[in-house]
């Protein structure tokens, strides 16, 4: 009967935002649950939430965040990893597009031209202080571009005078 209004409590608890994230307010609750009752409530919640929780299992179920994300949206969930300087979340979004991402031609933002998606996220990095962020694009930058890569860099500005 105690677990069952514990469970109950928990459902109710349990509120996830639009990309599939633990509300803060779940964790406080989930500590002072005991370990028993985290037994009977671990398989109510969904595996998109659970990747959030660890590295075990965003390691296992990294591809659900693209899924999760609106494809429009994509783009600045990027941006916002590299401006926040996770590392381990852009290693692993770094792996799966960076052959799409150096094929991309003239990537405009902010007022400039930059050749190629992957030179537009090191440029970042740099622009928001992400170290981390910007030593896991320089290595694979070298592995892909060459040693010498950094040395290619070519950005235009181009205001429109209207």
């Amino acid at each position: 009967m105690i677990i069952k209004i514990y469970l109950n409590t928990i459902k109710r608890i349990i509120k996830i935002d639009y990309i599939g994230m633990i509300n803060k307010d779940i964790i406080k609750y989930l500590v002072y649950l005991p370990e028993d009752i985290l037994f009977y409530i671990f398989p109510f919640i969904s595996i998109k939430t659970l990747v959030a929780i660890n590295k075990n299992y965003y390691t296992k179920n990294h591809k659900l965040i693209k899924q999760m994300i609106l494809p429009h949206r994509y783009e600045s969930y990027i941006r916002n990893t590299i401006r926040k300087d996770h590392a381990y979340t852009l290693s692993f979004v770094l792996n799966e597009n960076v052959d799409k991402w150096v094929s991309m031609s003239k990537y405009y933002y902010n007022h400039q031209i930059f050749t190629n998606y992957l030179y537009f996220i090191s440029y970042l990095s740099i622009e928001n202080n992400s170290t981390n962020c910007r030593k896991i694009i320089e290595d694979k930058a070298q592995r892909v571009l060459g040693k010498k890569w950094h040395k290619k860099v070519k950005t235009m500005k181009c205001k429109w005078n209207i």
